[in-house]
């Protein structure tokens, strides 16, 4: 800044002293050469001016254009001025050029005014308004009794004159105040130095100001003309700092932060004003120094002084509990009270944020410990610091959760920061002599317009929970499409209990065949959805949004009662069929869950052992609970299978001591058989295995003959796909029944045909 700043101060100095030392001796000749550099210097700010005003490309030009107003205004009044020499040989200012000079000041209020605003400066920080309020009463009073006291009284001007005057002094006042304002801006926004040019621009207006008053009283006109390279320096710095704005990118204009605790050069200010203006006042009385003066002067500043320590002491204590309140303790970054304050406060018109996660800590933290999980955490959030990225901002919003907010962000710059964020954790972490590879989650928003209300929380949330679905190392940015889908997806939510009760849902049921006789001896009840506006909705979709909401509950305790009183319909006319139901793992858990299959059956009458609940593997993972359960629904004579075997964690040894009586083998295994590589060539050993402890071997995903004779051949016992049939309805699984069992078998009373082949055979 400075360096440019000393390519417009030297020079002018050296033009004006040289036009003032070795200029023509008349007066109006010097008059003339000092208004054809102000008109100049006006000219060239103008030109800058404009040349930022047409250059910008943000919604903020009116600060751009009261700049030029003023500046404009400016010339004009030294052009009028400057045509009233050269035709009248005019030496004294004509009241014309003063209003217009007046104006151009106002019209610099307005514009620093628009950018008070733009930058989201306000008056809610009692600190800052208490020290320009101290600031700015020294120097009204100073300049009152020094300068206009004296004014008023030595040269006894005009009402015209003292019209301006007083246009001036309120024009200075507003200038130096919003000035003065803007001067915290520029502590805060560092690096941006338009704002710098802007607030000395004015300072050396003022300063021009006071000195032509003070130089007036003693009659020197070379002081006085020396006065105009401070209007002059004015002009271009103003004009200087329009230029550095058009260069600037519109959205890389910093929000101020008015909560932020004062620095100790700024509350020292209030306090050199009031040491100033107390010398001032006691230098009209004659005051001579005594003991009594003496020691009320060193009271006065001891007092002084142990006022600024107690401050100093109070701003370093209000710093700390800042720190406390705002940070996380074990990783030193800000933390989530921080991060919703900094969304919802001070952010620039464009920004990005991340939201990410930490996959698999909580196995980090019950096998090694939480202080190693810890160790892990403190080595995320050194990753994440090494991020190089201008103006990032890292926050610990919870336990494993961490967020980014990336200011003045566009789609480019958010795209190599998800990049750089996915490869800082690619390598795993050396901790304590081991190698811990932790992946991560992350959802981004990119926010391009702030005026657009957009509550970014959710948004991230949702973009994260694509990125889970996804798997580890994905990151999901939010965007329409994922728009449209949270928004159905909450529109589901809302819709589901109702739907439950205005039988929306409706079951379809999907044919289990025996592969030895090829007859049908159950169904899997499965449940769809028929929405009034979405039309027929996957379960696929919905169920997972039925566990996140906890109506799984609900529409759970539906399907199977619905389920149950179907099957005991077809019992009644002569089909003994096991009806299988899926149990998720909230239903699984909940802890009314065996009073309520109790109910089901005593009210639908159906008997325990035509039930089966199929659960899956992820239900395993906590072994103990899971037994106890499983046994009690045994006591009660009910199956249980497990369902997409293969595809979690769960193993032989751990299903030979749970009370289970069949497996489904997951659909991927099936896919590529007869072949004997991938998947397939395990399906042979997994059924031998499951056969092996006493298990009935399920096969679903059944879709051509080929693989319904190599699975009869290698001796599953059941299979189930669209081979056999597709899901159907009541009244087409009805019509399935009646063509597929033989007429005198399903005449028979469901007594009779409770002990037949396919059940002894299954062990049901």
């Amino acid at each position: 800044m400075w360096r440019y700043f000393s390519f417009i101060v030297f020079p002018v100095f050296l033009v004006f002293y040289g036009w003032i030392r070795f200029g023509p001796a008349e007066e109006w000749a010097h008059l003339i050469g000092i208004n054809v550099f102000h008109m100049m210097a006006g000219l060239i700010a103008a030109y800058w001016m404009i040349r930022a005003r047409i250059e910008q490309r943000n919604p903020h030009l009116r600060f751009l254009s009261f700049l030029f107003a003023g500046l404009l205004l400016h010339v004009l009044g030294n052009g009028l001025w400057l045509f009233l020499q050269l035709t009248d040989g005019r030496v004294d200012a004509p009241i014309a050029s003063t209003i217009l000079w007046c104006s151009s000041y106002f019209s610099y209020v307005l514009a620093l005014i628009t950018k008070m605003r733009s930058i989201g400066l306000n008056f809610t920080n009692k600190n800052y308004i208490f020290n320009l309020v101290v600031f700015m009463t020294t120097a009204f009073v100073m300049s009152d009794y020094y300068l206009l006291q004296p004014y008023f009284e030595i040269l006894n001007p005009s009402l015209e004159r003292t019209i301006s005057t007083f246009g001036f002094l309120i024009a200075d006042v507003l200038l130096l105040f919003f000035s003065a304002i803007l001067y915290y801006h520029v502590r805060y926004n560092q690096g941006k130095p338009h704002h710098r040019f802007l607030v000395v621009g004015f300072l050396f207006q003022v300063c021009g100001d006071v000195m032509l008053t003070v130089f007036t009283f003693n009659n020197s006109p070379f002081l006085e003309h020396l006065v105009d390279v401070f209007w002059v320096i004015a002009l271009l710095s103003i004009g200087w700092s329009g230029h550095l704005e058009g260069r600037q990118h519109p959205q890389q204009e910093r929000h101020f932060r008015s909560q932020r605790t004062v620095t100790e050069r700024d509350f020292i200010l209030p306090y050199v004003s009031i040491g100033l203006l107390t010398g001032f006042v006691l230098s009209t009385y004659d005051w001579y120094l005594n003991i009594l003066s003496s020691g009320w002067l060193l009271l006065f500043f001891l007092v002084l002084g142990r006022q600024i320590f107690t401050l100093r002491n109070n701003n370093r204590l209000l710093n700390e509990v800042s720190f406390i309140a705002y940070h996380d303790s074990l990783t030193q970054l800000a933390n989530r009270q921080h991060f919703i304050e900094r969304l919802t406060n001070d952010l620039p018109r464009s920004f990005a944020a991340v939201s990410l996660d930490l996959h698999r800590l909580t196995i980090v933290n019950d096998t090694m410990g939480h202080a190693t999980g810890d160790r892990v955490l403190i080595e995320t959030a050194n990753r994440l610091r090494l991020l190089r990225h201008d103006d990032l901002e890292i926050y610990r919003i919870g336990g494993d959760e961490f967020a980014l907010i990336l200011p003045y962000a566009t789609n480019d710059s958010l795209t190599a920061l998800e990049q750089a964020l996915l490869h800082q954790f690619e390598r795993p972490f050396r901790i304590r002599g081991y190698s811990i590879q932790v992946n991560i989650h992350a959802g981004s928003c990119l926010i391009e317009d702030t005026s657009v209300h957009q509550d970014i929380l959710p948004c991230l949330d949702t973009a994260l929970l694509q990125a889970k679905q996804q798997g580890p190392m994905h990151c999901v940015r939010y965007d329409e499409r994922l728009h449209q889908w949270f928004i159905r997806k909450i529109q589901l939510e809302m819709d589901m209990p109702a739907a439950i009760e205005n039988d929306q849902f409706q079951l379809v049921y999907q044919p289990k065949v025996d592969l030895m006789t090829n007859r049908p001896i159950g169904m899997e009840a499965l449940v769809r959805w028929h929405h009034p506006v979405f039309g027929l909705i996957s379960p696929v979709e919905f169920i997972s949004i039925a566990e996140e909401s906890g109506h799984i509950i609900a529409l759970g305790r539906w399907i199977l009662k619905t389920a149950c009183r179907r099957t005991f319909d077809w019992h009644e006319q002569g089909y003994p069929l096991i009806v299988a139901v899926n149990i998720s793992v909230p239903q699984f858990k909940d802890q009314h869950f065996l009073n309520m299959i109790e109910e089901t059956l005593s009210e639908t009458n159906l008997s325990p052992a035509y039930l089966e609940l199929e659960i899956t593997e992820s239900v395993l993972q906590d072994v103990t609970d899971s037994s106890k359960m499983l046994h009690s629904l045994r006591d009660q004579g009910i199956h249980c299978a497990i369902d997409d075997f293969g595809t979690g964690f769960s193993s032989l040894s751990i299903l030979h001591q749970l009370p289970v009586h069949a497996l489904k083998i997951d659909k991927s295994f099936v896919d590529d058989c007869p072949e004997t590589t991938g998947g397939a060539a395990l399906l042979p050993h997994i059924i031998a295995m499951g056969q092996t402890i006493g298990l009935t071997m399920i096969a679903e995903g059944v879709e051509n003959e080929a693989q319904h004779l190599y699975l009869k051949s290698v001796g599953c016992h059941i299979g189930q796909g669209y081979y056999y049939a597709r899901p159907l309805s009541e009244e087409a699984f009805s019509l399935y029944l009646k063509e597929q069992l033989p007429s005198t078998e399903s005449n028979l009373p469901p007594r009779s045909i409770k002990k037949t082949r396919m059940l002894s055979r299954l062990n049901y």
